[in-house]
């Protein structure tokens, strides 16, 4: 049986080369630019791993609000009815090009990651672009096999 990822991420380019990656070592791919979409593909198909962008574009603008923090929350929290039972054990990689920033001083912490909030939403790894294909090949691969390992 061939193994099922679904890679959220809104540069076509690189969600055209990641995809060819992981087709070319078996497997299937679906591939989505928005959370909306990405969700409608975990409740028609199960998937081995998601790999997702924090951050996407939406209406013209990038929000992490239609982006992977809310995709991962959904997926983690099945019973908001955004996504399927069996999703919330399946492995999740975080990826994002945004750098950690300040914030106001009236807020508790010096700074805000993405990649933090993500880790501490769900996400199993996180990622920060730019990196090669083949690095992130070898994260999903060796956390499928966690995770089928661990069953």
């Amino acid at each position: 049986m061939n193994r099922r990822i679904l890679i959220m991420e809104d540069d076509r380019d690189l969600l055209n080369q990641w995809a060819s990656s992981f087709e070319g070592i078996g497997f299937e791919v679906a591939m989505s630019a928005s959370r909306t979409e990405a969700e409608a593909f975990l409740n028609e198909t199960r998937f081995d791993a998601l790999v997702t962008d924090i951050f996407v574009e939406s209406g013209g603008a990038v929000t992490a609000g239609e982006g992977g923090l809310l995709l991962i929350g959904h997926v983690r929290n099945p019973g908001l009815g955004f996504t399927p039972e069996w999703a919330k054990t399946m492995p999740i990689v975080a990826v994002t090009a945004t750098q950690a920033s300040r914030v106001t001083q009236a807020q508790t912490s010096p700074t805000f990651d993405p990649l933090n909030f993500a880790s501490g939403g769900g996400a199993d790894s996180t990622m920060r672009k730019p990196f090669e294909t083949q690095e992130l090949v070898t994260v999903v691969v060796d956390l499928i096999e966690s995770s089928k390992a661990s069953e």
